[in-house]
């Protein structure tokens, strides 16, 4: 089974091209961060290429992400570029769980380097029924942009997960999870630029425990 799930992993990979993601993105979803945070002492180790024309043509990234879990509902990883060896570092903070009155809600930093500009966000999250809403704020090098995103549960135990970033560079999204293992999954995605984006695939592949 084992071998099975690997070389399926490897095949999509082989198949798929992808989008330009976040640099530095904290767990979220197809491009947005979420109020989601790892459990203490929990890791994800992910596997994400990225580009917009012909599979592993000249526009084609691959990066390896890193992302860990500690007490106080705190979040830190790195993502590391395969392609030019650059880095950028993240960090989220979860306020407050959701509650019956409350939505759950996190700050953070993400894509931190010494080539960009870091980007703080804020962001909320609301459950409904199935569904999950998310809704916030970025701040990156062309001012403030407003982010929203919604993830539910189909059959199989498959996510389909979508979301937007308000900018003319930006893009909306939209894909599934894949569940192949209780450790392993893969996410597809399709990408929509805005008035200046790319349209684009994306494949993400994570192992978390």
């Amino acid at each position: 089974m084992r071998n099975l799930s690997i070389s399926c992993t490897l095949l999509l990979i082989a198949i798929f091209p992808a989008l330009p993601s976040a640099y530095g993105a904290p767990s979220g979803l197809n491009t947005i961060p979420t109020a989601d945070v790892l459990d203490d002492g929990a890791i994800s180790l992910e596997i994400e290429s990225s580009g917009t024309g012909r599979p592993w043509g000249d526009d084609y990234d691959h990066f390896s992400l890193i992302q860990l879990g500690f007490q106080g509902g705190v979040e830190m990883g790195v993502d590391m570029c395969l392609t030019d060896s650059s880095a950028w570092l993240n960090a989220k903070w979860r306020l407050c769980d959701e509650s019956t009155h409350i939505p759950a809600i996190a700050v953070g930093v993400q894509s931190v380097s010494d080539k960009g500009r870091a980007q703080p966000y804020l962001i909320v999250l609301r459950s409904l029924g199935k569904a999950r809403v998310h809704g916030g704020f970025l701040r990156d090098d062309g001012g403030t942009r407003w982010m929203a995103g919604l993830d539910t549960t189909l059959a199989g135990m498959v996510t389909f997960q979508t979301d937007y970033i308000s900018g003319e560079e930006d893009s909306l999204t939209y894909g599934i999870a894949v569940p192949l293992s209780r450790q392993v999954s893969v996410t597809l995605v399709n990408s929509i630029g805005n008035l200046a984006g790319e349209h684009g695939h994306a494949i993400n592949v994570a192992w978390s425990r």
